[in-house]
Formats: C-alpha cells, structure tokens, sequence
C-alpha cells in the first residue's frame, strides 16, 4: 500500500528534474500555447470523501449492527486530461483506503476502487485562473465487511475451508456505474512544464440500483439493492506539459 501511494511522487520527482532546465529558460505568454496535457497526483489523508449506501445501512441496522449514515473515507487519486482552450478531457483512477465503523459488539469495514472518464468546460477562463464545470461517467467497486468485536475464534489452518468462521461475514460488493459532476478551480498553465494545485469538490450518483453480493461463491437471499450517493472533495497536484502553438511561414 505504502509503495502505491509512493510511486506517483517518484514519478513526478524524476519528470519534474528532466524538465526544469527547459523549463527555466524562458516562460512564454500563455497564448503561445495551443494545448495542455497534465497529470493528476491525489495523495492519501488531504483527499477524502462521504458515501451513503441507505438499504445496506436499514439491513445491519435490523441485525444489530451499527453503521453510520455516512462512510468516510481518505483516497488516492491518479489522472491525466488534455486541455485545449476552454475544453479538457480526461481520465481518473481513485482508491478509497480502508476506513472501518465500529458500534456496539461490530466494526464494519469498508474501501473502493473506481475508475471514471470525464469532461471539462472553463467557465471562466482568466490569466491565473480557470474554474471547470465537470461531468464524468464512471464505474466504482466497493466492499463491505463486519464482524464481532466481543469473541474470539481459534481456527486450525489445515481446516479454512471446511470450517464456518462464527461473527464474521464475508466481503460484501457492490458495483455500480454513476454520473459524476464536479467544480474544478486550478491555476492556467503559463511555463512549457508547471506544477500547480487543483481543488475539486463534486458529487457521485448511481445511475441504477444493484444488489449487494460477495466475493466469492456464495449467494445471498434478499440482499439489499444500493445505488451509490458520494461527495468528495479533493485537493491535489497537476503537472502540465503546455505545447506552442506552430509558428507561421
């Protein structure tokens, strides 16, 4: 887990080094560029979301398992759009570290994974900033798993598979694909390579309702039926590579 939070800030190290002596030489006006192409790093811990699963929630809840409304969790995210003008396109990965709900005898644990495509439109578009208007469509796994806190059970390694684990359940999934919309405010890229900050706050709805099943063989009866409901706020890092626009014969 360590080593997949790292790696991106090895990548942008070594991208960042290769770049700066190009990118002290001079700084063109940011009309000379004709398109962008940038990079998205999110670290854990100053990325975070809420999601509410209702139905899962009123199904614990009539066994006696607590679990919140809401669910939080902090989250890595990677990306990369193309910037043209007023336009950007681009794609996303997010990773929704393991967060856990502990009430009464139970501790629920919870993570997801999503992937999304999306599109941009600078509403305004000024020198030192852009703030965008985003929509996305996008597919997120996610999964949930309880067991009691109060009792302990030995269990012989030889007999995993034959034994039947008492107060722990196995991992629920639910996979949905969702609309995204999203306000982005960035800095306008006006060096030919640039690091700037990007604050994004949006909101993740399940375009339709899917039931709760495991992750293994098993197949559950009048499983609950979620769609899923999330906002996330996000504070990341974009590098920009900006190219000129071709000069005229």
């Amino acid at each position: 887990m360590k080593l997949f939070c790292l790696f991106p800030l090895i990548v942008f190290s070594t991208f960042v080094k290769s770049n700066a002596q190009q990118d002290s030489v001079a700084i063109p006006d940011p009309d000379e560029f004709k398109w962008h192409s940038h990079i998205y790093i999110g670290a854990p811990f100053v990325n975070f979301n809420i999601t509410h699963y209702p139905h899962l929630r009123q199904a614990f809840k009539s066994q006696g398992v607590g679990y919140s409304a809401v669910q939080f969790n902090t989250i890595a995210s990677y990306g990369g759009a193309l910037q043209g003008g007023r336009y950007k396109f681009g794609v996303e990965a997010i990773y929704g570290l393991p967060g856990s709900d502990t009430k009464k005898q139970t501790k629920v644990t919870g993570s997801y994974i999503a992937y999304l495509l999306n599109a941009g439109y600078a509403v305004f578009f000024e020198r030192n900033r852009q703030y965008f208007i985003n929509i996305g469509v996008g597919r997120v796994e996610s999964t949930a798993s309880v067991y009691t806190t109060d009792a302990s059970q030995t269990l012989a390694f030889n007999n995993l598979l034959s034994t039947p684990i008492v107060g722990q359940s196995p991992a629920l999934v639910h996979k949905n694909t969702f609309f995204e919309l999203s306000l982005e405010r960035t800095i306008r890229p006006s060096r030919p390579v640039s690091l700037n900050s990007v604050f994004r706050i949006g909101y993740r709805l399940g375009i339709n309702t899917v039931p709760w099943k495991t992750d293994n063989n098993i197949l559950l009866s009048n499983a609950p039926v979620d769609r899923i409901h999330q906002v996330f706020i996000q504070s990341i890092f974009v590098i920009s590579k900006s190219h000129k626009r071709k000069s005229k014969v």
